[in-house]
C-alpha cells in the first residue's frame, strides 16, 4: 500500500427485503444490485459501494455511512422499512484486480410503480454528505419500521421528527400530541387544552390523574388513525424535497 494514496475498497450490501422499481441507475461508485422480473420490473436487493480509505477500516467505516444513507433513501422510495447488511468487501489493487476478498457480517437498521435514478437532483449527495435532510430520512425510516410493528406512539414521535420546524399541509397540530406523548404521568393543564384545541374535546381519553391513558382502546384507535395521517404527510414532503 502506497503512503501518499489510498487503496480502493470495494463493499458489498444486501437488503432485507427487496424493492420493486420501473427502472434502477446507480452511480459511477455506487451501483445497485437488482432482478429483472419482467417489462418495467426490477426488484433492487442490494448495493456495492466503492470508497478509498489507506486502512479497511477507514474505507469500512465511509462505506457505512453511505450505505445507512442510501437504505434510508430506498425506504422512503419504497414505502417501508429496510435494513441492510454488509455481506463482503474486497480491496482492489491498481490494475484494478481483486485482490482481497472476505465475508463478514454486520446488522444495521435501515412505491411501487416507478424508476429510481441515484444520479438525478441531489440523490447522490444525500448518499455521501450528512445533512438535516438524511436526519429527517432516517427518522422517517425509524418511522417506517414502527408502523410494520404497529408501534404508533413510536410512529408519531419519528415522523414529528421528520417535519420538526417545517410543518407542512398545517401539520403543527401533531405537536400538541408528540408533547403528550412525551411525557408520562400528569400532564400540565394547558398541555392538555392545547391538545384538545387541536384535535377536539373529548377525542383523546385521559386519566383520573390527567394523564394520557395509553391503554384506553378509543386511544389506540385515534393514535393509529393520526399516525398514519402523520405518516402521509412526512412521506409526501420527504418526497417532494428529493425529487
Amino acid at each position: 500500500m502506497s503512503a501518499s494514496h489510498p487503496d480502493q475498497w470495494e463493499f458489498v450490501f444486501s437488503l432485507n427485503e427487496e424493492c420493486q422499481f420501473t427502472d434502477v441507475k446507480g452511480l459511477r461508485d455506487i451501483q445497485l444490485k437488482f432482478k429483472d422480473v419482467g417489462p418495467n420490473s426490477k426488484l433492487v436487493t442490494g448495493f456495492h459501494i466503492n470508497v478509498e480509505g489507506y486502512t479497511q477500516n477507514e474505507a469500512l467505516s465511509t462505506a457505512n455511512e453511505h450505505a445507512k444513507r442510501l437504505t434510508d433513501l430506498l425506504a422512503l422510495e419504497c414505502g417501508k422499512h429496510l435494513r441492510y447488511q454488509l455481506s463482503g468487501y474486497t480491496k482492489i489493487n491498481p490494475h484494478g484486480k481483486q485482490t482481497v476478498g472476505k465475508t463478514v457480517t454486520m446488522d444495521a437498521i435501515l412505491i411501487v410503480g416507478k424508476p429510481i435514478d441515484l444520479s438525478k437532483g441531489i440523490l447522490a449527495s444525500l448518499i455521501k454528505n450528512n445533512s438535516d435532510l438524511t436526519q429527517r430520512l432516517h427518522h422517517a425510516n425509524q418511522g417506517l419500521e414502527a408502523a410494520k410493528n404497529k408501534l404508533y406512539e413510536i410512529m408519531i414521535k419519528e415522523f414529528y421528527l421528520v417535519i420538526d420546524g417545517v410543518f407542512p399541509q398545517n401539520s403543527t397540530k401533531f405537536m400538541s400530541l408528540r408533547d403528550v406523548l412525551s411525557h408520562h404521568g400528569q400532564l400540565r393543564q394547558e398541555t392538555i387544552q392545547r391538545l384538545n384545541q387541536d384535535f377536539g374535546t373529548g377525542y383523546f381519553e385521559f386519566t383520573s390523574k390527567n394523564g394520557f391513558d395509553h391503554n384506553s382502546p378509543n386511544n389506540i384507535a385515534k393514535l393509529k388513525v393520526e399516525s398514519r395521517a402523520l405518516m402521509e404527510i412526512a412521506m409526501r414532503y420527504l418526497l417532494n424535497k428529493i425529487h
